[in-house]
C-alpha cells in the first residue's frame, strides 16, 4: 500500500499477484472512490458488468482478495474508522446505493462480487 499525491490529488494504490498463465504478476490499483459516511468508508473499485470473464476475472478476483485483506488488516490495526472494500458493476448500482441510503452496506455485495468470490 502506498500513497501519492499526483495533479493535486491523493492516490491509494492496492498492490496484489495474480498468475497469467504460468507467469507470476505483480500489480497493483488504485480504488475509484472513498465514500465516507460517519466513521465509515467505503472504498469502491468500478468494473465492467463482465470483469470476471477469462483472464480479467483471474486479475480481478486476486485484486478482491487483496484489497479486502488489506482493509481488514487495516480495521483491525484501527478503530476509528471501519473500512469496507466493494467490487461494483453498473448491473449493481441500484442496489448498492439503496445500501448506502438503508446504511446496510456492509453486508451489500454486487453480483460481480458474488461471481468472482465464487
Amino acid at each position: 500500500m502506498a500513497r501519492a499525491k499526483t495533479g493535486g490529488q491523493i492516490c491509494y494504490s492496492i498492490e496484489y499477484s495474480w498468475r497469467k498463465g504460468e507467469h507470476p504478476k505483480q500489480g497493483s490499483f488504485n480504488p475509484d472512490f472513498f465514500i465516507k459516511t460517519g466513521n465509515d468508508i467505503l472504498v469502491i473499485e468500478i468494473k465492467d458488468d463482465r470483469a470476471y470473464d477469462g483472464t480479467a476475472g483471474d486479475e480481478n478476483q486476486k485484486k478482491l482478495e487483496y484489497a479486502k485483506a488489506h482493509f481488514n488488516r487495516l480495521n483491525e490495526l484501527q478503530k476509528e474508522q471501519k473500512y469496507y472494500f466493494k467490487f461494483l458493476s453498473p448491473i449493481s448500482y441500484d442496489l448498492f446505493f439503496k445500501s448506502l441510503r438503508e446504511r446496510t452496506y456492509g453486508d451489500f455485495k454486487s453480483e460481480l462480487e458474488a461471481r468472482l468470490e465464487g
